[in-house]
């Protein structure tokens, strides 16, 4: 049915970042007082990668989720208290 893929690069691994790590990173974009490109090398990753993240969090509404949720993390918070239905 389907012909078999060889891929490229066997070996390489795609790089995982955190729901945190992305988040400041988007942070740091917003705030406006750098590049995208500066920002996305002193984060090691690419400039593109960066208004992927802030696409994706402004499409699926979760920005201030990820932002309860590190504020959470910081103050100690558990996460089930932060999220409670009031």
């Amino acid at each position: 049915m389907g012909k078999a893929v060889e891929k490229v690069n066997p070996g390489r691994k795609r790089a995982r970042f955190t729901k945190e790590f992305k988040l400041e990173g988007v942070k740091l974009l917003e705030a406006g007082q750098k590049p995208a490109t500066q920002i996305a090398l002193e984060l090691g990753i690419r400039r593109n990668q960066l208004h992927k993240w802030q696409a994706q969090l402004r499409s699926k509404g979760e920005l201030g989720r990820f932002e309860a949720l590190a504020l959470s993390r910081w103050l100690n918070i558990p996460k089930s208290s932060v999220f409670a239905a009031n």
